[in-house]
């Protein structure tokens, strides 16, 4: 699949689908946004303090493995978290706030650097885009059982780093898919 990219000359601008034809809004998608960064240009991405850079980077986040993000990015972590809270606020209430990527990827690095699992990030209340069947894409999930349910699809998921076990509910009737992740374990259900 090749991506194309704006021509607004910033060195890893926002890219399009060339095989949709559409940006894709999860970080867990195969193509949209550049993905595969390296640790030094995703710092650079975050040290630009553009929302939409940043937004790259904290996609380009999600795909590294933990250890990576354990050696080249804990050490970065309060420069990156620095950056972060310098970022503007969107235009208009209409646009989704770019910051929402860069918190959830700053909480991944946290996680890391505390010795937790990435999916402790999918029961927070921003992670709501965390779609599982992408995330099973990337191997990050499995997904044990579907129900498919109009518009509203529900998951049985376990992570495949640490095997906790997660139920989630898909509502796709916004603006833009959503996911509930709920802690399941040991016959009850949790909500973090």
């Amino acid at each position: 699949m090749k991506l194309t990219r704006q021509s607004c000359g910033t060195p890893w601008a926002v890219t399009f689908c060339a095989e949709h034809k559409k940006r894709h809004p999860t970080p867990s998608v195969n193509c949209g946004v550049r993905c595969n960064m390296s640790s030094e240009e995703i710092f650079a991405g975050y040290k630009t303090c553009d929302c939409y850079m940043a937004k790259d980077a904290s996609f380009a986040v999600y795909k590294l493995s933990t250890e990576i993000i354990r050696n080249d990015l804990v050490p970065k972590l309060k420069e990156i978290n620095n950056f972060v809270a310098s970022l503007s606020n969107p235009k208009t209430p209409a646009f989704s706030d770019a910051r929402e990527w860069s918190n959830l990827a700053v909480g991944l690095i946290e996680a890391v650097k505390e010795g937790k699992c990435r999916c402790s990030l999918y029961t927070l209340e921003k992670a709501f885009r965390f779609m599982p069947e992408n995330e099973e894409k990337h191997g990050l999930v499995k997904i044990t059982s579907k129900r498919e349910i109009p518009w509203e699809d529900e998951f049985d998921c376990e992570c495949t780093e640490c095997g906790q076990k997660f139920q989630v509910k898909e509502n796709h009737g916004y603006h833009y898919p959503m996911a509930k992740w709920t802690l399941h374990t040991k016959g009850y259900t949790l909500n973090w």
